[in-house]
């Protein structure tokens, strides 16, 4: 039996679009002779969906996509195991809505489960939203006994307080059930800790079931949330045997009884999988530096939140010759075409000749497009008509956030103008602090490096 782990990198709300991208990866399932599709937590709805699930129409249209699922399973012998929504009778108390997980196959529901431990600290609100479900129960499918936890009811008690507290606990509701195989369908956020967290708590899952698990995560950026994806095989051992590459849509293949695994790229391209009889496995994934982590999860919040937001591919914002607007460069030349980005000089007599050419020449070797437009006639009109009007002399505090300002009004007209995406250039440190002029360098659509510290 072949299991395969897929991630892919959804839009939030586009339920035909996320339709299409689930039945393109079913049909490569389908191709390369997987048994079982598990795909991430709320995959047909983007995660998180947040108020789109308070308007009655949403549920109902996802509705449409279950039934279509399930139609679409009638022409395949591979099974799909997919994370959506169910919608309860209005009579029941309590939300009207379950965070669920689908297993259809060959034009039926084989089995539905729903969400146990819904997350409500950090950037979760799932209580907002959906009632809790029934404890699981094992699901017999050719012979096996599956069981299948909804990303959080994997995580259980190992996430900080107030998580920490859940009254019960989905995976020793499993034990002792004789099941063979756990499928976790999933939509956890990156944190640059998370992947390490992550594979210790898969590992101890698997030992206390004493069976191999498949993990299948979400990928991509959605609202303020990047997803790494890091979907994965282990054994019964709680061993890593094949981990998809992260930031990317991929899966990862276990045959049984024998685990021999395959990853394949964002395209989804045609790659035979091992044979069954393969007696060789592929060792597991190291994890890259943080740096690397790092950036790959900013560029592909940038791309995201420019694709899915339907943005022209261009960015534009200020740089001063600092190392913040520095690695803003840097990350703008990895997320669009360098000559789709455009960095802005605004000198002033206070500006150093130093900052202007270290700007001009960091934009040469990244290929951007690099333009000044002095402010200093701007600043000292907007000071002196000011002080006339005040008949006294600006503050120092004042006078000093002019100069800010300016330099945030003249890169939104250039937004503005050009369609480009504005990148704000202040960091974690200077937030924590109030380091910074609103309306001034905090201007921008994104914050690229605002959940990094000055020292990272």
């Amino acid at each position: 039996m072949r299991i395969r782990a897929a991630q892919l990198n959804v839009r939030v709300g586009d339920l035909a679009g996320n339709f299409e991208r689930i039945l393109h990866v079913w049909d490569h399932a389908e191709r390369d002779g997987v048994d079982v599709l598990l795909l991430p937590e709320l995959v047909t709805t983007g995660y998180p969906p947040m108020d789109m699930l308070d308007h009655p129409w949403f549920a109902h249209e996802i509705e449409r996509v279950h039934e279509a699922l399930r139609e679409a399973s009638s022409t395949k012998s591979c099974a799909l195991v997919f994370g959506s929504i169910t919608l309860r009778p209005s009579e029941r108390p309590g939300k009207p809505l379950y965070n669920s997980a689908y297993w259809v196959y060959q034009g039926k529901e084989v089995a539905r489960v729903h969400k146990q431990l819904l997350p409500t600290y950090d950037v979760f609100d799932e209580a907002r939203y959906f009632e809790p479900g029934p404890a699981s129960e094992p699901i017999e499918w050719r012979g096996r006994r599956f069981g299948v936890l909804i990303c959080e009811d994997l995580f259980e008690n190992e996430n900080p307080w107030p998580a920490s507290d859940y009254a019960c606990s989905p995976v020793e509701n499993l034990k002792g059930k004789e099941i063979e195989f756990v499928l976790i369908p999933s939509a956890s956020p990156f944190t640059l800790q998370k992947r390490a967290r992550r594979v210790t708590i898969v590992q101890r899952v698997t030992q206390r079931l004493e069976c191999p698990l498949a993990f299948a995560n979400q990928v991509g950026g959605n609202t303020e949330l990047i997803f790494d994806g890091g979907s994965l095989v282990v054994n019964d051992r709680g061993e890593s045997l094949e981990e998809a590459a992260p930031f990317q849509e991929g899966w990862a293949d276990g045959v049984f009884p024998a685990l021999k695994l395959v990853d394949q790229t964002s395209e989804f391209s045609a790659k035979d999988a091992p044979s069954p009889n393969t007696p060789s496995l592929t060792p597991p994934t190291q994890p890259s530096p943080w740096q690397e982590q790092a950036l790959q999860a900013i560029t592909l919040g940038i791309k995201d939140y420019i694709q899915k937001s339907d943005l022209k591919p261009s960015i534009c914002f200020g740089l001063s010759g600092g190392i913040d607007s520095a690695l803003i460069a840097v990350l703008a030349a990895h997320a669009v075409a360098p000559e789709d980005v455009m960095a802005i000089g605004m000198p002033t007599r206070y500006s150093s000749d130093g900052s202007l050419t270290d700007s001009k020449q960091l934009a040469e070797r990244l290929g951007i497009g690099w333009k000044t437009c002095s402010i200093e006639q701007m600043r000292d009109l907007t000071g002196s008509s000011i002080e006339t009007m005040i008949e006294e002399p600006l503050a120092e505090i004042a006078q000093e956030n002019i100069q800010s300002r300016l330099r945030g009004l003249t890169l939104m007209a250039l937004s503005n103008h050009s369609g480009a995406l504005l990148l704000a250039t202040s960091n974690k440190s200077e937030m924590a602090v109030g380091y910074s002029t609103l309306y001034g360098d905090m201007a921008g659509s994104l914050a690229p490096i605002g959940d990094l510290y000055k020292t990272q």
